[in-house]
């Protein structure tokens, strides 16, 4: 898992998370699952599409509810990405919430709006992570 986007205090920081650099590794590492926290936010469509052709790369949610990454990317870019990753690689997203500060209701209630199947959801949830991670044998 590789945090992505900018850091609150210091965006310049993202220059270091770039999903270009990830690619580079993806590329070497084909049998390497890479998961993309927060979708290099405020770049969230950038990060989806020069990632999605890569199939060792997923994405989580950490972080997107948060008010200051709505505020900084927009909830309909938010919405757009993650409804897009869902229909083209249902397989490849997973749900996060990030860290102990944040609004875990929020993070449930953005993947509910969502306009996909309830299988899709029941696969970011926990679907997704459990094949990824094999979490269940």
């Amino acid at each position: 898992m590789i945090h992505t986007g900018w850091n609150s205090n210091d965006p310049e920081v993202a220059r270091y998370n770039d999903p270009k650099h990830i690619i580079r590794i993806a590329e070497i590492f084909a049998q390497l699952k890479i998961v993309i926290s927060r979708y290099f936010w405020p770049k969230v469509e950038y990060c989806y599409n020069l990632t999605k052709s890569l199939g060792n790369i997923y994405f989580d949610t950490s972080g997107l509810a948060d008010d200051e990454v709505i505020k900084k990317t927009g909830l309909e870019k938010i919405v757009k990405v993650l409804t897009e990753t869902t229909n083209e690689r249902p397989d490849s997203l997973l749900f996060g919430t990030d860290y102990a500060n944040c609004d875990i209701k929020k993070h449930i209630n953005l993947i509910r709006s969502l306009k996909i199947s309830n299988d899709d959801r029941e696969e970011i949830f926990y679907g997704n992570a459990n094949k990824i991670f094999r979490l269940i044998v």
